[in-house]
């Protein structure tokens, strides 16, 4: 795999402007430093906080075989590529080409915010809208892709619980992957009668105009009627409707994103020199994933690692190896992605600095 920088990452941060920059310039500089002092605390209080259990884990893993974690970082890097293809075959579809190394990069960023900083989803959500628009993509598309990518991504991930479910016989855990399912097959079957019956239109309208509305208020801005830039974005919306074709290919991409981050969790275990506890592993791995939804931590901190480890136990992991193979996993599947993303964003944002203060420069001689 090249190492190459990938392109458009130029164009990651805000611009500034060229005009006065004094005081604005500095709140943003104290913004920014918030947010990393508020980051590094974040993460030590963490360290510190489970500190013996990271160390008696550690232990464990000193003699983990190389070639299986090896395999299992693997495993973790084809999840990731494959969920940003996801979202660049939906791009793609409403007619925005972006090449694959760029997405990876907002979606490194877009991950390291949303799982460091408390209300963190909320501003990685915007991070990834505003990378989107910057690559060529409308508001409702690139709106569009972002919802569209995580409905995937969810359905994907409840059928990879439910054939989990299977396997395990029906064992403890199956009647809540049931109701999740059987819920968003009501949802879908909601959303189908009324279009049948001509009141889905109205309602979307309805809804856009209504979240357009409480964002112009937000924002203090008076930017024409909700509702007629609600029937525009509607109208765009159904000219956004991905063919079968893509459909399927995108929902084989999000399924392939949960089997191989799955799998990273199989070789964790074989690189801690036990058997994976088949065939409740992939039961335990998406109830331990669904609970890691729930906005209870930053990133799901605890609540991942807790229900995977006592899932797992529950299918016959030993408590030693178990604890190790999860911490192992999460550490190629989260925490690691952390630092790459605050380090990319860190290089991107000086990188802008010095673009601005260049510009700044010349337009100062000139």
């Amino acid at each position: 795999m090249e190492h190459r920088r990938p392109p458009g990452y130029e164009e990651d941060q805000p611009r500034i402007s060229d005009g006065p920059v004094g005081g604005h310039h500095r709140i943003r500089r104290a913004l920014r430093l918030g947010l990393c002092l508020g980051v590094v605390a974040l993460l030590t209080f963490t360290a510190v906080s489970r500190w013996p259990r990271l160390v008696r884990a550690g232990g464990l893993l000193q003699g983990a075989h190389l070639g299986w974690v090896a395999v299992a970082a693997g495993a973790e890097l084809l999840s990731f590529l494959t969920f940003v293809a996801v979202q660049r075959r939906l791009l793609r579809s409403g007619g925005v080409g972006v090449g694959l190394g760029s997405l990876t990069g907002v979606a490194l960023i877009g991950n390291a915010i949303s799982n460091s900083i408390p209300g963190g989803e909320a501003w990685g959500r915007i991070y990834t809208f505003r990378q989107f628009r910057r690559r060529g993509a409308d508001p409702v598309l690139a709106a569009w892709t972002m919802a569209a990518a995580g409905f995937l991504s969810g359905a994907a991930l409840l059928t990879v619980t439910a054939i989990g479910a299977v396997l395990a016989g029906g064992r403890p855990g199956w009647s809540g992957v049931l109701g999740a399912l059987a819920a968003a097959a009501l949802s879908a079957a909601g959303l189908v009668v009324l279009h049948r019956r001509g009141r889905l239109e109205p309602l979307a309208v309805r809804m856009i105009g209504g979240l357009l509305r409480a964002w112009q208020r937000l924002a203090r801005r008076g930017d024409g009627d909700p509702r007629i830039q609600a029937e525009a974005a509607w109208q765009r919306l159904r000219g956004l409707m991905p063919d079968r074709r893509t459909w399927a290919a995108a929902t084989a991409l999000a399924t392939v994103s949960w089997v191989a981050d799955c799998a990273c969790l199989a070789a964790a275990f074989w690189s801690v020199g036990a058997p994976a506890p088949w065939p409740g592993l992939v039961l335990a791995y998406g109830a331990g994933q669904l609970a890691g939804t729930l906005p209870l931590t930053v990133g799901g901190i605890g609540l991942v690692e807790g229900s995977l480890a006592v899932g797992l136990m529950a299918f016959g992991g030993r408590r030693g190896v178990t604890v190790a193979a999860v911490l192992l996993y999460r550490l190629l599947s989260f925490w690691l992605l952390l630092p790459i993303g605050w380090c990319l964003w860190a290089v991107i944002a000086r990188r802008a600095r010095r673009a601005a203060s260049a510009g700044l420069q010349v337009a100062g001689a000139g």
